[in-house]
């Protein structure tokens, strides 16, 4: 059996950008630029260029035709640079993503016209409650191609911090839990799943992601490494006997050939591995750690959007019904539990108590921040 993973973004394209807005008035955008251009902005390629900005709180170095612009139309608004900040509405706001033009790239899966290939697509759930429309967009495509969408497979990934190495692990061990028939937690193999594929082929249109997916047997290793040995024996003779195969599809631009290919039989384990890969291995550990003690706390994402009631303990928020506990990024020292309104909106919670506020994750926190600015602004908070 095959199976075809996608990457939602290699399926569709939607023209939608961030906005540089006045904190005062975040619902209009002073200047839009896109998430590319935004990520080489995040990434500090324009720091040569000295044009240092404080947006939301963080650095940004801006590229000299992007600041002199932005000078202008502050001093138009009678805006002070200070007084800037990053909104990602676009990609966030449903009130807005809906009017937003898809395009969907059928030419990513008609070569799987008619094909009884089991379907999955990866992506965000937050992405799936801010984009209805281009998901069922997306469906509607693929049936009439003779496709069937079996599973919508959920990660989460912040639009705020893209770290390429955690998703193509992320995305590492989803494809080895459909290749070997283990479910995977975190960093260990559990038990069997409910599907498994001789054949897995996965589409990416980035190339760091699929760089990293390439070397899908170092994922393998750490978590073979932390899992039980009889499980492992069990895998191994699997692999040794039907030698699974993973086929990586880079999705390019050029028309005449349209995927860069890279085939990975699982066979027989390398006896002998390169320093590098050990280093790759030991380094799985420390961004796993990281990932988890960044503060955020996925639990929220099974829960209804909506309000709830409950009480707050230290760094942890529990909520009265349906029972739940979850951490938050910032938390309330040396004080006794006190009671907290919590806010549930496409997985991200925001608690409100007596005297201020806590988030269930960064993007909790930068979806608030971009929406009110300031705690004076919200109006949960006053009621």
């Amino acid at each position: 059996m095959t199976a075809h993973i996608f990457d939602l973004e290699s399926l569709l394209h939607i023209e939608q950008y961030a906005w540089i807005v006045d904190k005062a008035n975040p619902n209009i955008p002073l200047m839009k630029i896109t998430e590319s251009d935004l990520n080489l902005i995040k990434n500090g390629i324009y720091k040569s260029h000295g044009n240092l900005v404080i947006f939301n709180g963080k650095k940004y170095y801006l590229p000299n035709n992007l600041m002199n612009e932005l000078k202008i139309r502050s001093k138009n608004q009678k805006i002070g640079l200070s007084n800037l900040g990053i909104s990602m509405q676009e990609f966030l706001n449903d009130n807005i993503t809906e009017d937003l033009k898809v395009d969907v790239l059928k030419e990513n899966f008609n070569h799987l016209k008619n094909t009884t290939d089991d379907i999955y697509i990866i992506c965000t759930k937050l992405f799936t409650r801010t984009h209805t429309n281009a998901i069922k967009l997306v469906e509607k495509k693929l049936e009439d191609a003779g496709l069937k969408v079996k599973q919508f497979i959920y990660i989460n990934k912040s639009l705020y911090s893209q770290d390429n190495d955690l998703n193509a692990f992320k995305k590492s061990t989803i494809i080895l839990e459909k290749m070997l028939g283990y479910k995977i937690a975190v960093d260990k193999f559990l038990e069997k799943g409910d599907m498994c594929y001789d054949t897995v082929c996965y589409y990416d249109d980035k190339f760091p992601i699929i760089q990293n997916i390439n070397r899908i047997d170092d994922v393998y290793e750490f978590v073979r490494a932390h899992s039980d040995k009889n499980i492992v024996n069990e895998i191994h003779e699997y692999i040794n006997k039907y030698e699974p195969k993973l086929i990586t599809h880079l999705v390019t631009t050029n028309k005449f050939n349209l995927f860069e290919k890279k085939e990975i039989v699982f066979s027989e384990f390398k006896k002998i591995r390169m320093y590098e890969s050990f280093t790759r291995i030991e380094a799985f550990g420390k961004m796993i750690k990281e990932s988890i003690n960044s503060g955020a706390d996925p639990k929220v994402v099974n829960l209804p959007d909506g309000e709830y009631t409950g009480f707050i303990n230290g760094y942890t928020t529990t909520i009265d019904s349906p029972k739940y506990t979850f951490k938050t990024t910032n938390g309330l020292r040396n004080v006794a539990p006190i009671k907290c309104k919590i806010i549930i909106k496409n997985g991200h919670a925001v608690v409100y108590h007596k005297d201020g506020i806590l988030f269930s994750d960064d993007d909790a926190r930068n979806i608030w921040k971009d929406k009110y600015g300031n705690i004076n602004n919200d109006p949960e908070f006053k009621k």
